[in-house]
C-alpha cells in the first residue's frame, strides 16, 4: 500500500495561467512519481465543475471544498492518516499548520515556502511609503518564521531565497526544490520587431 500525501495549496492550481500553479503542478506530479497517493485540498472554492482535469491525468485526488473551519477540524480528524503533508504558501500555513503538527505527529510535515513574502512586501512598502503594507510584511514575517519552526523542512524555490529564510529562522532545515521548465521551440514570428515575453501574474502587485 503507497505512503498517502496531502497537498494543501491556496486555490486550484491553473499550470497553463501562472507560474504558482505550474509549482504545484510539479510538486503534485514528483509526489505521485515517488509513489505517494496524493490528495489535493484548497483554501479557495474552485471555479468551473471540472477545474481538475490536469490532476485527473497526474493521479491526484481533489478533496471537497470545505470552508475553513470545517477543513481545520477535517484537519483534526483525519491528518494521522498522512505520512506527508505538504503546505503551499505563509497565507495557508498559517491558518493549518499547527492543526497538522498537533493532529499528525508522525507525519513529515513540509512548508513549501514558495516565495520569501516578507521581502517582497518590505520592498513594496519600500518604494510605496505604505505604512499598511509595512505592517503586513511584519506579520508575514512571523508567519513564516511560525511555519518553519512547526514543519520539520522548508522548501525555497531558489539557493537565494533557502539562504535568507534560513537566516530566519537559523534551527529550520531548508531545502532547494527549484521550478523546471518543459522543452519547447516556441514558433518564430512573423515580423522583425522585439517581441517581449512576460511570465508571470499581473495580479501581483510586484509584476
Amino acid at each position: 500500500m503507497p505512503y498517502r500525501a496531502l497537498f494543501i495549496d491556496v486555490q486550484m492550481p491553473q499550470p497553463d495561467r501562472h507560474a504558482s500553479s505550474v509549482r504545484s503542478f510539479q510538486m503534485l506530479r514528483m509526489l505521485r512519481d515517488r509513489g505517494f497517493a496524493v490528495d489535493l485540498a484548497v483554501v479557495v472554492a474552485p471555479e468551473g465543475e471540472r477545474p481538475q482535469r490536469w490532476a485527473d491525468s497526474i493521479g491526484v485526488t481533489v478533496l471537497p471544498w470545505i470552508e475553513e473551519h470545517a477543513l481545520r477540524a477535517w484537519l483534526g480528524e483525519h491528518a494521522h492518516r498522512y505520512a506527508l503533508i505538504l503546505i503551499a504558501w505563509t497565507t495557508v500555513a498559517r491558518r493549518y499548520i499547527a492543526t497538522a503538527r498537533a493532529a499528525a505527529p508522525g507525519a513529515l510535515i513540509v512548508f513549501d515556502s514558495h516565495d520569501v513574502n516578507h521581502v517582497r512586501e518590505y520592498r513594496e512598502a519600500k518604494v510605496t511609503g505604505n505604512l499598511r503594507t509595512l505592517r503586513r510584511a511584519m506579520l508575514t514575517k512571523g508567519a513564516e518564521m511560525e511555519a518553519m519552526g512547526t514543519a520539520d523542512v522548508t522548501i525555497a524555490i531558489t539557493d537565494d531565497d533557502a539562504a535568507t529564510l534560513r537566516a530566519l529562522h537559523p534551527r529550520s532545515i531548508v531545502e532547494t526544490v527549484t521550478m523546471w521548465a518543459e522543452p519547447a521551440i516556441p514558433p518564430r514570428p512573423a515580423r522583425d520587431a522585439p517581441v517581449l515575453l512576460f511570465v508571470g501574474h499581473y495580479g501581483a502587485p510586484a509584476n
